[in-house]
């Protein structure tokens, strides 16, 4: 007797009818009441395919290297702390304790390069130093797109530290806003609502802040 069961790798539910997004599993029972489990990985999809079809989030770049031409990247900076985290093929990358904190990334012949992060301003998204050359992971964007992105930092000589933090974190934002996939018009449409929002957060939260010193 045969058993036909569909998983359904884009869901965590179960389905009996089969679509195209399933690895299948046979049961089949014979008459000496042994059980054999087959599954079919005519969909399964591979490591690599599983890499590329996940969403990337907002503050992490992709981007390759020459020394690691069949390898992906993947950078990530905090806002709060600047501390960049770095992903080769999905697998996570600490950086070291050596002089420099460097990233100690081995190649498929057992070389290892040291990857040392350095600062970019204004963007968030460091450029990587290997063996002495200085790699830019992103270009850089227009003036006229820098110029509106930094707009918030404007609160800094308004509200001093507050109005500060308010900016650089809202002017980091719109910085990657302009480097996503959307058309210029959307860009351009965030970046402006980001910016407002963040003189508004300003407001209220000095606001708030002077009625309670009150």
């Amino acid at each position: 007797m045969l058993f036909l069961w569909c998983y359904d790798l884009n869901t965590i539910t179960d389905r009996k009818k089969p679509t195209g997004n399933c690895a299948y599993f046979v049961l089949d029972v014979g008459e000496a009441e042994n059980i054999k489990l087959e599954i079919t990985n005519r969909d399964l999809p591979t490591k690599k395919r599983l890499l590329t079809k996940r969403q990337t989030k907002f503050m992490r770049q992709e981007f390759t290297l020459p020394q690691f031409p069949s390898s992906t990247f993947e950078i990530e900076t905090s806002i709060w702390t600047g501390k960049s985290k770095l992903w080769k093929d999905g697998e996570l990358y600490e950086r070291s304790s050596d002089q420099g904190k460097p990233f100690l990334i081995p190649t498929e012949s057992g070389e290892l390069y040291r990857i040392y992060p350095k600062s970019s301003f204004p963007d968030l998204i460091p450029s990587l130093e290997i063996n002495g050359i200085k790699h830019t992971i992103v270009e850089k964007l227009p003036w006229p797109q820098y110029a509106l992105a930094l707009l918030p930092m404007i609160l800094i000589f308004i509200g001093g530290g507050l109005g500060g933090a308010i900016g650089a974190v809202s002017t980091i934002y719109n910085l990657q806003i302009f480097r996503t996939k959307d058309s210029d018009i959307i860009k351009y449409l965030k970046v402006v609502a980001v910016s407002i929002l963040a003189y508004i957060a300003y407001l209220v939260t000095a606001y708030f802040f002077f009625t309670l010193i009150n």
